[in-house]
């Protein structure tokens, strides 16, 4: 044979889409470049109608009767449709340019080679389409890696045009999304067109991705040429697939690919299209729920700095007014110590009873105001730490409280086991002002024959002390807001003394100057405990350095 030739068909697109042939003299080139299907040669005749064409006489046949097909010089020609199944998959011809008469045997051969080559065909074909669905799963696993970890908006949005239209092999790849409204489509990403296509809008009953929009299903047009109501936005569009982007059961926008060549994407891309907004579809909800957390954060940041700055305002007023009646409270103090001391004169007992009012309530006004000041100024950098046993120091106050827990008819009891010091680092005066609060405040709130336990135990790294009482005691809701400033649990006729509601204020600024923690246990009409948690020092931190 002078040659033979193959060409591939593909019934969908009734386009020859691969051609090859071998001459005697080793060439490779087919004699026609590009066929086409509705020619009346004898390529096309075989495909269309899936059978085998036979001429012994070229010069004679119709086929050959061109300027173009005489240059060939065929003589004699077979040709073979390559089926698989019922479908025609290509063609196979075998040429002589020498007189030829085809035998019976030569045609049985033949034929049987065309059916080899169809199967050959289909398993490369398919060989092929196996390796393509890998590369595109691959694909889709790594836009998926890049699209779902950023968590902002646009950058998603531009990724996943990139990527696709690199993927796709596309002109050019595009983003819609409905407008707030829900009238329009927005283009919010591009690739591979006019930059002045973005953020134009569409109504959604002018184009094709308004109908893909509607009808929550993909279009593709394989060619725009031959779609009368095609509407260009580009003349260089061929063919075109738009799929929707669909959160939670509805389409919010549209991905869309397009080439300059008709027929540009097959049965796969279209698959691999749908995957794809599937993906970009859970990125879009996950970067919009971000960006409304980020603003949300953002929000509640700003809220924060001006509920900071309104409490430093707040201290820096109180601290001010502390100071400023700290001066004129003195001077009162003054003058009624002179007054009561008959420094002006003798004072009638009633005089001085009015008086001694005068100064036990100056007295108060100025313990008050030294607590304000007092819990302005505790830090853990104005502490004087030194190595203290605190079961000596809760011994000590004890003691110290014994006497006036008698005169209210109570008792206060040291729990604190024989032979434990306690060891820890801490400003001793702070701490005896915390257990001075804690322990008149449960004699406060005590009633007549009630018991004050305080308590201390020994743990493998801290020091703990619990004091205690069987007062009113208090709900739940309570425990955390009695450690705020100016809150006060009570006003029932238990309570004995009055009070700011600062103290416990100022014993939670000096524990956690003292990195430890405190926290309260009560019921109601049964009584508190404090506890207060202290970090406890080593003996190898006890050792004095050289």
């Amino acid at each position: 044979a002078t040659n033979s030739h193959i060409f591939l068909y593909d019934e969908e697109t009734e386009q020859f889409t691969f051609g090859s042939a071998l001459w005697q003299d080793g060439r490779r080139e087919p004699a026609v470049k590009t066929l086409r299907p509705s020619g009346k040669g004898i390529t096309a005749t075989i495909v269309n109608q899936a059978k085998p064409v036979v001429i012994n006489d070229a010069p004679n046949h119709p086929f050959y009767q061109s300027k173009t097909a005489r240059q060939w010089h065929v003589s004699a020609i077979a040709g073979f449709p390559l089926k698989y199944g019922d479908h025609v998959i290509g063609a196979f011809t075998i040429a002589f340019k020498q007189p030829h008469t085809f035998s019976q045997d030569e045609l049985l051969l033949l034929n049987l080679l065309a059916e080899q080559a169809a199967v050959a065909v289909r398993n490369a074909e398919l060989f092929a389409d196996s390796q393509r669905r890998l590369q595109d799963m691959s694909a889709l696993v790594d836009m998926a890696k890049q699209v779902t970890g950023n968590l902002k908006l646009q950058d998603v949005l531009q990724t996943t045009v990139q990527i696709l239209r690199g993927l796709m092999k596309a002109r050019a790849s595009a983003i819609t999304m409905l407008s707030d409204q829900g009238d329009e489509l927005v283009v919010k990403a591009a690739v591979g067109v006019d930059a002045a296509y973005m953020n134009a809008r569409m109504k959604l009953e002018e184009t094709i991705s308004g109908q893909v929009v509607q009808s929550s299903d993909l279009i593709y047009i394989r060619d725009t040429y031959s779609d009368p109501a095609f509407l260009f936005f580009d003349e260089r569009v061929r063919s075109l697939l738009v799929v929707p982007l669909i959160v939670r059961d509805e389409a919010i926008g549209t991905l869309t690919i397009d080439s300059d060549q008709p027929n540009a994407f097959s049965e796969s891309d279209m698959q691999l299209m749908t995957i794809a907004a599937a993906q970009v579809g859970v990125a879009l909800q996950n970067a919009r729920l971000f960006e409304k957390l980020e603003a949300r954060a953002e929000e509640l940041a700003l809220a924060y700095e001006e509920i900071k700055e309104s409490d430093r305002l707040k201290d820096e007023l109180v601290q001010n007014v502390s100071h400023e009646l700290r001066t004129p409270l003195t001077f009162v103090k003054g003058y009624v110590d002179l007054l009561m001391d008959g420094g002006q004169g003798l004072l009638t007992a009633e005089q001085q009873e009015y008086l001694q009012i005068v100064s036990d309530k100056t007295d108060e006004i100025t313990r008050i105001i030294e607590d304000i000041i007092t819990l302005q100024r505790i830090d853990a950098g104005n502490l004087a730490l030194e190595p203290v046993a605190m079961a000596e120091l809760l011994q000590t106050a004890v003691t110290n409280h014994r006497l006036v827990a008698n005169d209210r008819g109570l008792s206060i009891v040291a729990d604190i086991p024989a032979g434990t010091a306690g060891m820890v680092m801490i400003d001793k005066s702070r701490m005896n002002q915390v257990l001075d609060n804690l322990i008149g405040n449960a004699m406060k709130f005590s009633p007549n024959g009630g018991t004050i336990t305080v308590t201390m135990r020994e743990q493998e790294n801290g020091v703990g002390v619990i004091i205690s009482d069987e007062g009113i005691g208090m709900s739940k809701e309570k425990y955390k807001r009695i450690f705020e400033r100016f809150y006060q649990i009570d006003g029932s006729a238990r309570r004995r003394f009055g009070g700011t509601g600062i103290g416990l204020a100022i014993v939670k600024r000096i524990i956690d100057a003292h990195n430890g923690d405190i926290w309260v246990e009560s019921k109601v009409n049964e009584g508190s405990s404090f506890t207060i948690m202290l970090p406890k020092l080593n003996s190898d931190e006890l050792v004095p350095s050289v």
